[in-house]
């Protein structure tokens, strides 16, 4: 049995504006930083035994200072990196709905078919790579405890996939910036422990109970 504990990356100041960010590599904001400094803090009493991080720089930032409360080297992997939004990259909603109303449209309502902002990817694609490395890493890491620091919309995407739900039910789930979800394997394959849990929320108690 493999535990993950599941981390989506700080703030960036395109979260903070609502802009659709994907591929594009931005930083944490000043915000974002301190998110990760104090999901360190939280994680204080958890064991982990290897870090795992995508290699966009926002994941890679909000892994160190886990990593280094740890002694953990972080390694990088593309699987687990955001959704690439293709044309829509630093776009808001409403100015995507005015430019490509069918391509939103479609996306919209069978994001599993069609990529998002024409030239990026679909949720199906995102769900398969999402899939191949945790299967990869249970493999690699058996009776062990993982830290992944992913994005919100493959974390959301790969929950709604591992749950069998229909691929538009992602958008029911909520990952917050550096919120935690902590699943396991089974022999009925993965399951979730936990979701979304932050550092700040108000049921820190339960959260610490879970992790």
């Amino acid at each position: 049995m493999t535990t993950f504990y599941i981390v989506r990356h700080g703030e960036t100041e395109w979260n903070s504006t609502d802009r659709y960010c994907g591929s594009t590599d931005i930083s944490l904001s000043e915000v974002g930083a301190e998110q990760a400094k104090q999901t360190a803090l939280f994680l204080a009493g958890t064991s982990i035994d290897a870090m795992y991080a995508s290699t966009l720089t926002r994941a890679k930032e909000t892994a160190e200072p886990i990593a280094l409360a740890k002694g953990l080297n972080v390694q990088t992997d593309p699987r687990i990196a955001e959704i690439d939004f293709g044309l829509w990259e630093g776009l808001k909603a409403r100015e995507i709905r005015a430019e490509y109303p069918q391509a939103w449209k479609q996306w919209n309502e069978e994001p599993e078919l069609y990529p998002a902002g024409i030239t990026g990817e679909s949720a199906g694609t995102v769900f398969r790579r999402m899939s191949l490395f945790f299967e990869e890493i249970a493999t690699r890491h058996p009776h062990e405890r993982v830290l992944v620091v992913s994005h919100s919309m493959s974390i959301r995407i790969y929950l709604a996939g591992m749950l069998s739900m229909p691929m538009i039910a992602y958008r029911r789930l909520v990952h917050s910036n550096t919120g935690i979800s902590i699943l396991e394997t089974s022999k009925e394959g993965m399951r979730v422990l936990m979701l979304n849990c932050r550092y700040d929320t108000f049921i820190t108690k339960e959260c610490t109970a879970g992790v």
